[in-house]
């Protein structure tokens, strides 16, 4: 099946969010889950928290490797493949019987989602079309944002009520049936160039990625620097009750899914005022979280306007990566990957360091030099990333020079190899033992400037070669009202004239005609070579 046959495009693009959905579920539910998981396992809660942030340096650093190395396989199969080996790998989390075995089968859920995320983007560009990758981006992720809002709270009621081995092998059942009918509906997408983990520097080094993946780090970092202990921040610093902090949360997720939707509807028209205004946004917003927490009209604006600008910055990072990179979309997008889940575990370690040290009305401010540190990068990026103008993520036509409408192009002839010099009847012989030195290339002048043979079907056939220096024969020719005289001459003897040939209007033999074939008669026997053709025609 092929992106141009089957389903629509939008049908199969809410396929792929509804993977997200299930997979952002999946990687967030041990957070909802924690006292369950340790509880049940007999472990710490410390513990079972550094299942989330190994969860994100695993990400981190093995996405970009791992997609070089598959970057040869068929889009849909890859595709699947890591789908389902995440699936496969959470059904196992479900039946770990201990801490190490649970770890290592999210290790494992590590490792598939560092490649699903780095080639989605790019797949549903390729099902999107040309010039709507920013749309398709938005759809697909809205999955992660849904996930927040209604994917972790349902898993946490399931896991808390069923046990939280039931949450995971449910969830991961689901994913399953999402997969078989993936398989049924998605296009094939052949592979793009074939990578190896040392061309990565080489896609590093494109021109204005290293801007925009530095950007998505320091901002994610800041975002989960608050994000991650936002309830300790709510109920110690703001003064929520514990029963009230779901619904402020709710409320930061539905904006969430606003944020999304809007910035993929902007995000291809208006790239760079897009992203700078929601930069914006979420620094007002960090803002107003740091001066005035305890005020609640004024907290509940700013965690709405925080989930509104914070879901639709990665849509506009994931667009400007596709545009940027448009020529290895997968092994920039896995960099981009590598960047955005680094930040998650720094964010939360740098949160956690913060608070040993600080109140939680310290995390917002700490969060907004983060974001501004990488604000001030994506100013001083290239117009390429992030563009004033409208973008389009296809790469850009090559520059053809097209003919001037006043003053046609001549088609340029194909030259004869040297072999064929002298063979047809209107071609001149040249005299034997004239011409340059073999090998010698001739004058600048002499190469850049080539006459055609003046024959009836001059446009039809090509040029002559020179039978000693493989360049093109020098004959004279008419242009305009002018005769020029392109000369061929012995080596070391002064340029003379040695062919000499008139148009049928021009005018017959005279004085000065007499003079040149007398001049040459005299001066030719000297040089030690044979007497030219000459033919002069009346």
């Amino acid at each position: 099946m092929s992106p141009s046959t089957g389903p629509r495009p939008t049908t199969r693009l809410l396929l792929l969010s509804l993977l997200v959905f299930i997979i952002g579920t999946i990687e967030f539910l041990p957070v909802g889950l924690l006292p369950d998981i340790s509880r049940d396992l007999d472990v710490a809660p410390s513990r079972t928290g550094l299942l989330v942030t190994v969860y994100a340096f695993t990400v981190g650093l093995t996405a970009a490797p791992l997609t070089a190395r598959t970057s040869a396989w068929p889009r849909k199969r890859l595709f699947l493949t890591a789908c389902a080996v995440f699936m496969a790998a959470t059904a196992l989390s479900g039946l770990s019987p201990n801490y190490a075995a649970l770890a290592a089968t999210r290790l494992l859920c590590g490792l598939a989602h560092g490649v699903f995320y780095a080639i989605v983007a790019g797949y549903a560009a390729a099902i999107a079309g040309p010039g709507r990758s920013g749309r398709a981006t938005a759809i697909v992720l809205a999955g992660v944002s849904l996930a927040f809002v209604v994917g972790v709270p349902l898993g946490t009621a399931a896991g808390t009520a069923f046990g939280w081995r039931t949450a995971f092998l449910a969830t991961a059942a689901l994913g399953l049936a999402a997969l078989l009918t993936a398989a049924r509906l998605l296009p094939r997408v052949p592979p793009g160039p074939p990578l190896r983990v040392s061309d990565l520097p080489r896609v590093a080094r494109t021109s204005g990625l290293a801007p925009v993946v530095l950007t998505t780090g320091l901002v994610i970092l800041g975002h989960f620097t608050l994000y991650t202990y936002v309830t300790e921040y709510l109920r110690d610093a703001a003064g929520i009750a514990p029963a009230s902090v779901s619904a402020v949360l709710l409320l930061f997720g539905l904006t969430g899914i606003a944020g999304t939707l809007l910035s993929g509807a902007l995000v291809d028209t208006r790239p760079r005022a897009t992203l700078l205004g929601t930069l914006t946004l979420m620094a007002v917003s960090l803002t107003a979280l740091g001066a005035a927490p305890s005020n609640r009209p004024l907290l509940f604006l700013a965690i709405a306007t925080w989930g509104l600008a914070c879901t639709a910055l990665p849509v506009c990072f994931q667009t400007a990566v596709l545009r940027t990179a448009h020529d290895a979309p997968d092994a920039a997008s896995s960099l981009y990957v590598a960047a955005f889940n680094t930040g998650i575990g720094a964010g939360a370690l740098t949160g956690g360091l913060l608070l040993t040290a600080s109140p939680p009305a310290a995390l917002p401010w700490a969060a907004l030099a983060l974001l501004l540190a990488g604000t001030a990068t994506t100013f001083l990026t290239r117009a390429r990333s992030h563009p004033h103008h409208p973008a389009t993520d296809t790469p850009p036509p090559t520059r053809t020079t097209s003919p001037s409408p006043t003053r046609p192009q001549r088609p340029r002839p194909v030259r004869e190899p040297a072999e064929t010099l002298g063979t047809r009847p209107d071609q001149p012989q040249p005299p034997p033992g004239l011409g340059r030195r073999p090998g010698h290339r001739g004058r600048a002048k002499d190469r850049q400037f080539r006459v055609p043979v003046p024959h009836a079907d001059a446009q039809a056939r090509p040029d002559p070669l020179h039978p000693h220096t493989g360049g093109p024969l020098r004959v004279p020719v008419r242009v305009g009202n002018q005769l020029r005289r392109q000369q061929l001459r012995p080596v070391n003897q002064p340029r003379l004239p040695v062919l000499f040939q008139h148009q049928p209007h021009h005018p017959p033999r005279d004085a000065r005609s007499e003079r040149i074939v007398g001049h040459l008669e005299r001066v030719l026997p000297a040089t030690g070579h044979a007497k030219p053709p000459l033919r002069m025609r009346s």
